[in-house]
């Protein structure tokens, strides 16, 4: 079927010019009309195929990659077999799916550094938690990211953070009090969310570009400790995430700090 629905896209194509000059000025532009809503039937129909051969285009770029690891000396693989495997997924991941995937929250931390060095003027828009073991360490100290994000907005750039609170959990409420003072200070608009009065599903931990050129999603695993961390460059994964945010934003019991 698509490639009859291919076929039929070409003839149309073909013979448009031919079909509408030999008809009369009276029905010409009728005739353009119809045959350009046929193109467009035909594109609508076929975009499934479109997007997997673009994919499978993608994917072709990839194989080099893939190669190099048979380049590799067999006992050194041996030993570093499953970190090589992951370098090689990582950069089949940012090729075909605009992905990359880290595990270790220091390389976290170096990482969202650097994107603020690099979209200077953007806002960055990010749901948070205020556990220890997630991410904050509650002081600016030399090298710290909260310095980091200090520096950034100094320069320009603008922060939104909601920040997660467990109300009923004692220790959560007494990190609220110390982290987002902290925040707040720094010129970060900083925003708490009752995490008993939201929907499971709308928890979620985002960090993004204003710009929509990059954003990300942390995975929690025991103890709010990060799991994962999934970067994305898609612009449709990226506007997922910024819909998910603006829900937060949105939503009556949002308090501003």
């Amino acid at each position: 079927m698509p490639l009859v629905i291919s076929l039929l896209a070409f003839l149309v194509g073909f013979f448009y010019e031919s079909l509408t000059e030999s008809l009369s000025g009276e029905y010409s532009g009728f005739a353009r009309g119809l045959l350009l809503a046929l193109l467009s039937f035909v594109f609508v129909a076929n975009y499934q195929l479109i997007a997997e051969t673009f994919m499978f285009l993608k994917r072709s770029e990839v194989k080099d990659s893939v190669d190099l690891k048979s380049k590799i000396d067999k006992k050194f693989l041996m030993i570093f077999d499953e970190y090589f495997d992951t370098v090689l997924d990582n950069i089949k991941s940012a090729i075909t799916s605009e992905k990359m995937v880290i595990y270790d929250p220091v390389q976290h931390r170096d990482f969202y550094k650097r994107v603020l060095t690099l979209y200077p003027n953007a806002t960055f828009y990010a749901t948070s938690m205020v556990s220890k073991n997630y991410f904050w360490e509650e002081t600016e100290k030399s090298g710290s990211f909260e310095e980091a994000i200090k520096v950034f907005i100094n320069a320009g750039g603008k922060v939104e953070r909601i920040f997660y609170i467990d109300e009923e959990n004692p220790e959560e409420v007494d990190m609220k009090e110390k982290l987002l003072p902290l925040h707040r200070d720094m010129g970060v608009k900083t925003y708490s969310l009752d995490v008993n009065k939201i929907h499971a599903n709308d928890f979620r931990l985002i960090t993004m570009a204003d710009n929509k050129k990059i954003a990300w999603e942390i995975f929690l695993g025991q103890n709010n400790s990060i799991r994962k961390i999934e970067i994305t460059i898609n612009k449709f994964k990226i506007e997922e995430l910024n819909k998910a945010f603006h829900k937060l934003k949105g939503m009556d019991v949002l308090h501003a700090y």
